[in-house]
């Protein structure tokens, strides 16, 4: 079983990952607006978990690269509820 240290290690390996993408891409803007329109409750979050990423074409990866990102986040703010929130397996 993996404890609190071992997600909270992994879910920052991942954003670290996904920051250098997003930057990469300069998406930084969109998923801000992305964030604050999550938390105004005015767009409701699309859930990818690892299993899912791992099969989506390379051009739906581009889509969904901000939603995937965001779940990170989501999870790194809030480890307690992370694994059922976005269906973590590891």
């Amino acid at each position: 079983m993996d404890t609190n240290r071992d997600r909270l290690k992994y879910l920052l390996m991942k954003v670290a990952e996904l920051d250098v993408e997003i930057e990469r891409n300069q998406l930084q803007d969109q998923y801000m607006e992305l964030d604050r329109d999550l938390r105004e409750g005015k767009r409701q979050p699309k859930l990818i978990d690892d299993n899912m990423w791992e099969v989506l074409l390379p051009k739906e990866r581009e889509r969904d690269l901000l939603d995937y990102y965001h779940c990170f986040e989501m999870a790194r703010e809030s480890l307690d509820q992370a694994p059922s929130y976005c269906g973590w397996s590891r």
